[in-house]
């Protein structure tokens, strides 16, 4: 909404009044000398003050290595001079102080035919089968998915196997420090001195911190005991 003023014959007097919403434009933009990816950019002349600082959003927008200085059109390399040239869905060249660098932009991509695509109807289309991932890939995407996951385990005192564990929680920043896991079991646990070593239920050691897992039980072992 915007305020405007005027007066009458008689006397002073102020009036709102309502505007419609401009509309605004959408660009795709290409740095200068790469054709393969671009950033869809969205400005309205609301908030746009004048072509320089249309060109300092543009800068940000883009991630650009230096300020932007110059708008070129893909194709003939013409420079843009003034926001009223700027057409909607259309592709443009962005640059510092470099000259136009003659490349194939990105052919086709206007807002009609990002329209038409969405247009489609995907229940329509049978795509062919993806072949299954290797076996490693599965394995290594399970790993990475666990990484940043904490872990509980249970922990016992070595002897006291029929007694109720303790509970505890390991962060993945626990987990890079041997002598602070350590530390952790031994407060823990309640036991009487520092725990040395760890073993599973079973009677395996555990000698790394990988050997650790999500709800796994283990066995806290004193020096002296």
């Amino acid at each position: 909404m915007e305020y405007y003023s005027g007066e009458t014959d008689n006397e002073p007097f102020n009036f709102f009044t309502t505007k419609p919403p401009e509309k605004g434009k959408r660009l795709f933009l290409y740095q200068n000398g790469h054709n393969k990816m671009f950033k869809t950019f969205v400005y309205n002349s609301r908030n746009v003050r004048d072509f320089s600082s249309f060109l300092n959003q543009v800068t940000y927008a883009v991630d650009a290595p230096a300020a932007v200085r110059n708008i070129y059109t893909p194709h003939e390399g013409h420079r843009v001079k003034n926001l009223d040239n700027l057409k909607d869905g259309a592709s443009y060249v962005v640059g510092g102080k470099e000259g136009f660098k003659q490349v194939s932009y990105g052919m086709g991509h206007s807002v009609r035919n990002i329209s038409l695509r969405k247009s489609l109807d995907t229940k329509s289309l049978v795509l062919p089968p993806l072949p299954p991932l290797p076996k490693q890939i599965i394995a290594q995407a399970r790993f990475l998915d666990n990484t940043n996951r904490p872990i509980v385990i249970t922990v016992y005192r070595n002897g006291e196997l029929q007694q109720k564990g303790s509970k505890i929680l390991l962060t993945q920043r626990e987990l890079t420090s041997w002598e602070r896991v350590l530390e952790i079991i031994t407060d823990k646990s309640g036991l009487f001195s520092s725990a040395k070593k760890v073993y599973t239920t079973e009677g395996k050691r555990i000698k790394l911190l990988a050997d650790f897992v999500h709800q796994g039980k283990y066995v806290a072992v004193e020096p002296n005991r």
